[in-house]
Order: C-alpha cells, then sequence, then structure tokens
C-alpha cells in the first residue's frame, strides 16, 4: 500500500540528516504526515527541493555528522534560508551551541525528535518568504510554560519551560491529573473547569510532586475548539524577590532615618551635659566635695555618646574623621553592642595580643567594618558556633598586593574576625567583594555588605586577607597601618585660649548656652545666635566682623553651610568650624573638602578648645 507521500508525488519534502540508528522510524514518521523524506545523497535527485531540514543530533558522532550534512545540504543549492530543525536527546552542550541562525530551530530533552515531527508540517509548510521559527518553535523556546490538556484534565502538549518548572519530570505531567498543578496547600485546581466557558482563571499554583522552591502563577482558559484547556504558567519569584528587596530596602531606610534622627537629637542633649559638666569640673577646686558627682555625670554622658556613635555608625549619616584609636580598647568597647547583634546560639570571644600599635581611622567607619563582618559570620553559623574576634600586629617587609588593595611595607594593627560557621570554596571567595554579591537565602537579613568593607579598608590605605574553606569556618584580616610612636598625639594638657571674636550659631537653646559658657571661660568674646537668618543679620546690618564663624549644620530658615556662603560672598574671610549631629546635608561635603573643619557631637570642651583654635591660627 503506497505511503501518503507516494501517492503525492507534490509533496513537500524533508530532509532527513543524521539519526542513522533509527532512521526508520524517522522516514516513516515523516511520511505518515503526509511529506516526503529524503536523506541527504538522494537530494540532488529529488523531484521536489526540501522544504525543511530535519538533524538528529543522538550522539557526538551523530553531531559531528549532522553538523556536516546541514553544510552539505546548503553546499548543494536551495538551502540557503531553508528552515532546520536541530534535535537533541538532551540538553544542549556548551561547547555545541547551535548556528545563530533564524532560520533554526533547536529542540532539546527526551522528546525532541516527537517534537520536532510535530513541527515538520507547519515548517515544510511555509514558503521562502515565510521562512523564520516556526510557530511551534516560538512556542517551545517560550519563556512562559505552556500545556494543552485534554478534555480529561491530561496533558497533551507541552513545552520545555513547562517541563522545566516541573522540575524536569516529562512523565509526571503528563501521567498526573491537571499536569500535576495545584493551589498551594490544595489537593488540584480550585477551579470549576467544566464552567469556565471561555472565560480564564489565574492565580498561584505548584506542582504536587516538588517542594515549593519557587512562586509560580497560572491560568488556565479553555481551548479555542472547546476539547480541553489551555494552560499557561510562570515563574514570578524573581519579581517577588524583587519586590522584597525593595520593600526591605524602605524598610531599612525608614530605621535608618530613625537612628540617624535619635542620634542628632541625642547628641545635643548629651553635648548640654558633656560642655557643662566639664566647664565646672575645670572650675572646681582640688577637693571639692561636688567633684567626684560631677565627674560620674561626666563619665556617664560619655558613655551615652558612644550609643549615639553606634546608631551613627548604623545609619551611616557620619562623615569621615580620622583619629588616633587605640584599637584593643575600642574592639571592647563595642562587646555590648556585638552581643545586641549576636544569636543566643554564637559564642563570642576575644583573641588580644595587649600591644597592638595605634591606627589613625574614622572610629564609626571602624564600627561599621566590625559589626558588617560580625553580622556575616552570625549569619554563616545557623546552628550555631563561635565568633573570635581579634588585635595583633604585623610588620610588612615589601610591598605587595593583597586582594586588590595595593599595601605598603611598614607595620600593622590586623583586626581579626574568624566564625567557625560553614566556610567558603574558591567560587565564592572569589566574588567575596562584589556590590549586591550575597550567598544568603531570599528573605535573610544581612549586613552592610563585604563591598563596603572592601571600600573602607582601602580608604584606610590596609588591606584585608581572606582564609576559608568549605566546613571549616572562615578567618578575616584586615591590616590598618600603624602609627609610628613618634606621631601618636600627647595626651591631653592644658586647652588653648584665645581672646578672638567668635559668632556661635545653635539653635538648641541649651547646646547653644553651654557652648557660649565654656568658650567664654576659654577668654574668647562670643556672640551668639539662634538660627542661620539672626546670625546673617548680625554681620550685614549690625556691623558684625567675627574671627571665626562656629555653626550648626542643620538649622531653619539657613543652614550652617549656607550661612558660611554666604558671609563669604560679603568678601569676609571668616574661617568655619561645622558642628554635626548628622552630616548628609548636602553642601557639607563639598565644604570639607575646601577645608572647614566639622566637629562631631556630642562635644567635649578640649576638643572644641582645640578645634576653635586650629581653625583660627589657619
Amino acid at each position: 500500500m503506497p505511503t501518503p507521500s507516494e501517492s503525492n508525488p507534490t509533496a513537500r519534502t524533508v530532509a532527513l540528516i543524521g539519526g542513522a540508528a533509527r532512521h526508520r522510524t524517522l522516514v516513516a514518521a515523516v511520511t505518515s504526515s503526509g511529506l516526503r523524506a529524503v536523506t541527504l545523497r538522494a537530494v540532488p535527485e529529488a523531484e521536489v527541493p526540501p522544504a525543511v531540514a530535519l538533524v538528529a543530533l543522538d550522539g557526538e558522532a551523530e553531531r559531528l555528522s549532522g553538523y556536516r550534512g546541514l553544510a552539505a545540504l546548503r553546499r548543494l543549492g536551495g538551502g540557503e534560508g531553508l528552515p532546520v530543525i536541530l534535535a537533541y536527546p538532551g540538553p544542549i552542550p556548551p561547547a555545541d551551541a547551535p548556528p545563530s541562525d533564524p532560520a533554526v530551530s533547536a529542540l532539546a530533552g527526551d522528546a525532541s525528535i516527537d517534537d520536532a515531527l510535530a513541527m515538520l508540517p507547519s515548517a515544510a509548510g511555509s514558503s521562502s518568504s515565510e521562512r523564520g521559527l516556526p510557530f511551534e518553535a516560538l512556542v517551545a523556546r517560550a519563556p512562559v510554560g505552556i500545556a494543552v490538556l485534554s478534555p480529561e484534565g491530561r496533558a497533551v502538549h507541552t513545552n520545555a519551560r513547562f517541563v522545566e518548572l516541573a522540575g524536569g519530570d516529562r512523565s509526571a505531567v503528563e501521567a498526573s491529573p491537571f499536569a500535576g498543578l495545584r493551589t498551594p496547600g490544595t489537593a488540584g485546581l480550585p477551579v470549576d473547569l467544566e464552567g469556565l466557558d471561555g472565560a480564564t482563571w489565574s492565580g498561584s499554583v505548584e506542582f504536587e510532586w516538588i517542594e515549593r522552591d519557587r512562586e509560580l502563577s497560572a491560568t488556565v482558559a479553555r481551548a479555542p475548539d472547546g476539547a480541553g484547556w489551555l494552560v499557561w504558567v510562570t515563574d514570578t519569584t524573581p519579581a517577588r524577590q524583587l519586590e522584597h528587596t525593595l520593600s526591605e530596602a524602605a524598610r531599612m531606610e525608614a530605621v535608618e532615618r530613625l537612628a540617624g534622627g535619635v542620634a542628632h537629637d541625642f547628641n545635643n542633649i548629651l553635648s548640654v551635659i558633656t560642655t557643662l559638666s566639664d566647664l565646672l569640673i575645670r572650675l572646681r577646686p582640688e577637693g571639692d566635695p561636688d567633684l567626684e558627682d560631677l565627674e560620674e555625670i561626666f563619665r556617664s554622658a560619655r558613655r551615652g555618646s558612644e550609643i549615639t556613635r553606634q546608631l551613627s555608625a548604623f545609619s551611616r549619616t557620619t562623615p569621615a574623621e580620622p583619629r588616633e584609636i587605640d584599637l584593643e580598647a575600642h574592639l571592647l568597647a563595642n562587646e555590648k553592642m556585638l552581643r545586641r547583634f549576636l544569636s543566643e546560639d554564637v559564642a563570642l570571644e576575644w583573641a588580644l595580643e595587649g600591644k597592638v600599635p595605634e591606627v589613625r581611622v574614622d572610629p564609626t567607619q571602624l564600627d561599621q567594618m566590625i559589626l558588617n563582618l560580625a553580622l556575616n559570620a552570625r549569619d554563616a553559623m545557623p546552628g550555631g558556633g563561635t565568633l573570635t574576634i581579634g588585635a595583633t600586629s604585623r610588620e610588612v617587609d615589601r610591598p605587595r598586593d593583597v586582594a586588590g588593595l595595593p599595601l605598603k611595607a611598614g607595620r600593622y594593627a590586623v583586626l581579626t574576625v574568624t566564625d567557625t560557621g560553614e566556610g567558603m570554596d574558591e567560587a565564592t571567595r572569589s566574588r567575596l567583594f562584589e556590590p549586591f554579591f550575597t550567598t544568603r537565602s531570599w528573605g535573610r537579613k544581612s549586613g552592610l555588605g563585604l563591598s563596603v568593607v572592601h571600600g573602607a579598608v582601602r580608604a584606610m590605605g590596609g588591606a584585608i586577607e581572606v582564609r576559608s574553606r568549605p566546613g571549616e569556618g572562615t578567618r578575616f584580616a584586615i591590616l590598618i597601618p600603624a602609627i609610628a610612636p613618634d606621631q601618636v598625639p600627647p595626651a591631653d594638657g592644658e586647652v588653648p585660649r584665645g581672646t578672638e571674636t567668635i559668632l556661635l550659631v545653635e539653635d538648641h537653646v541649651e547646646l547653644r548656652r553651654g557652648m557660649r559658657r565654656s568658650l567664654d571661660e576659654l577668654g574668647y568674646r562670643v556672640v551668639d545666635a539662634a538660627d542661620g537668618a539672626e546670625a546673617l543679620a548680625l554681620v550685614e546690618e549690625g556691623g558684625l566682623r567675627p574671627h571665626l564663624l562656629v555653626t550648626d549644620v542643620v538649622m531653619p530658615a539657613l543652614s550652617g553651610p549656607e550661612l558660611s556662603t554666604r558671609i563669604q560672598a560679603l568678601g569676609l574671610a571668616v574661617p568655619t568650624l561645622l558642628l554635626s549631629g548628622y552630616t548628609d546635608h548636602p553642601a557639607v561635603e563639598q565644604l570639607r573638602r575646601s577645608g572647614v573643619r566639622v566637629l562631631s557631637k556630642p562635644l567635649e570642651t578640649p576638643d572644641l578648645a582645640r578645634a576653635v583654635r586650629t581653625a583660627l591660627d589657619q
């Protein structure tokens, strides 16, 4: 009995290339579709030129001969722009990517030949002007999972994306009612499929045989012919993750702003206490019965300033102000803060050498680094463990490059943070300092990012070393240039004094009063103002010619930086000393680059006296 193609000599011709092991099966499948099957060798004698080429790439040898056959077909003529279907039995090997040709369709997977045969009538029926990706190929390559269900709810056709979302188990999809789809927590699609009548249903779904490790959304509609249903499944996990990230970022921004605002207001209060208590201590003679109480008030205010400094570190609103720091003492001062962030099953231990040289760094920046590394260590020990923070010294004998940071020869203080957690492989370590890189699962909170630590260490002129192996924990070592002994400033002595005129501008009444009393006691002539507008009027209309402007940064009507600029515009070369609770004002950094000094609150009389004297002498 003649085949359909034999009874129709004008039938479209399919050039079969490769697939030698199942050549008979392929020929039978092609001819049963009303198409004519010819081998590559028979193409020159074919009555009808090939309308499509099916290349079966069953194995390594078949792939090689298949591509050679495709090239030979095109050399025979009539092959340019010819629709080509490449059928891979499994995943496409990375080194064997199909040609970048709009006429080439690539199918991969156990059913690739079946899918290719289903595409043949459409591909062979296209004219040369219509050649390109057949509609079936577009469905096969669609980034959305697509399935056709029979009237009984069985999967008749599925594309590769649908099977991928189902965990790669095509047999389970085809054997399960509704292709294995269900709404979370139920046994099937909660839709009256018979009652759809052209309407559609959309909602969250999952596949019943795999864990819900991603969020899926499905749309179900009755097929156009009324026999069965069409299902589209989309992976909405990336969108949900983005929404979560944006929500978390907004929440963290709000918390950071709150922390910065609290630190600012508390700094003003502490500045009043430290300024006035220090003033009273200096005015009291030795042996005064009130002296001990005043000193205790002063020490308590200092301890309060440590809390505000930590809030500023969290809110990241404090500008870099390097100062000489005893690294070991600074680490111990952060113990309470660290314990608040660590879980109860993480033990905190110290490994301090006792002879670590002093360093010159910004204390807030250092706190950010310590907190961030501690949080990363905590997250690396989900089942508990030990976090060890240490300090030691090291001599570097020659310049070298450490993790992309240049390290000069010299003496360094070394801050170490070691955990007994999961550790990292080489691939993770190589990306550790990339912005936004994380190994945490979706929804886990994180620190400020190791890229921030890397940037801070670079700004300090130091370097950071990382040692880690899977299952062996992680050790970070931060090398910070040590201060030479002859560069360490002497202990506080007599505070400097003066007689110049100072224009003091501060909107906090109690703080302004305390600062004025301290500066008066140091010998200066002080003229104060409650805000920038009042201060500017004193200069413009009152004829005041101050030697120094001491002003708060953020004030109503006219900010400190704006006031400084307006006074300079009058032709008065008046140096400026800014007082900062938090300094996110856009003009502050520009003024700092031009040499304006910024003094952080809370204030202490010795610091204020030295900053005033330095600004005047410059």
